[in-house]
């Protein structure tokens, strides 16, 4: 008798473990997405968020857009292509952003600044969104 007491006890011990821990997971996931969310909204390139100075957007495609620098240049002509779905990095864009970015924006590049001093130059830099 005492030995089925000790099982039952053990089997609503470990059922009251298992639910706590089911709890903690449930509300860490809900932190980390909150973090998540307010990474996303607080993005300065995002189209949507309110951070971007929609002023600065020069043109637009479907899934791309070009747009004058926030702070400070590089080079006359400095502006960025942004993809319009949030990425970390360029790198990790659909093909169809860069048949965009190439058809609407780099061969345009090439043909306007293709006179000396000019030439175009790209470049990558890519954000990570902190998951904790």
């Amino acid at each position: 008798m005492d030995e089925m007491s000790d099982q039952l006890a053990d089997k609503k011990q470990n059922k009251w473990d298992n639910n706590k821990q089911a709890q903690r997971a449930r509300e860490e996931a809900i932190r980390n997405q909150q973090k998540f969310s307010k990474q996303l909204t607080e993005c300065p390139f995002c189209p949507d968020s309110p951070n971007v100075l929609k002023h600065l957007i020069i043109a637009s495609g479907v899934r791309t857009y070009l747009a004058l620098p926030q702070r400070g240049i590089l080079a006359p002509g400095h502006c960025f292509i942004v993809p319009m779905a949030h990425v970390n990095s360029t790198l990790q864009a659909d093909e169809d952003v860069w048949s965009e970015m190439r058809v609407l924006f780099f061969e345009l590049f090439f043909f306007i600044f293709d006179a000396p001093p000019f030439f175009p130059f790209f470049f990558s830099f890519g954000r990570t969104l902190k998951s904790a």
